[in-house]
């Protein structure tokens, strides 16, 4: 994803001018997250509120340090773009959370099952 935000912007863009900018960066700051998650619920970790607040603030300073970087590349830094991406990684923990919540309980109260 990083290589993709730091590739001079093609001319025209179509697809993205299509889809919208924003939900481009939401779905792809979901994905990020969305799969984070995944990772950490194979791994049997629980996906509670500090795991939320922590990741979610990794995600936001990636993303602004990948939005501070752009000009560099002859792209722009938008604050907007930077929020969107904020919210699409808000979801994805939220739903990851929401999905996997019972999981992580039901294996924590088998025997001999160590979370840790």
């Amino acid at each position: 994803m990083f290589v993709m935000t730091h590739l001079p912007r093609p001319p025209g863009g179509r697809l993205v001018e299509e889809l919208g900018d924003k939900l481009v960066h939401a779905a792809a700051y979901f994905l990020l997250a969305f799969l984070g998650s995944w990772i950490r619920h194979l791994r049997h970790m629980p996906l509670d509120g500090a795991w939320f607040l922590r990741w979610w603030l990794i995600y936001l300073g990636y993303a602004a340090a990948d939005e501070l970087l752009q000009p560099l590349f002859g792209r722009y830094c938008q604050l907007s773009d930077w929020i969107a991406d904020g919210v699409g990684a808000a979801l994805a923990l939220s739903i990851a959370a929401w999905i996997w919540r019972g999981e992580i309980r039901r294996d924590s109260r088998s025997p001999g099952n160590d979370i840790s």
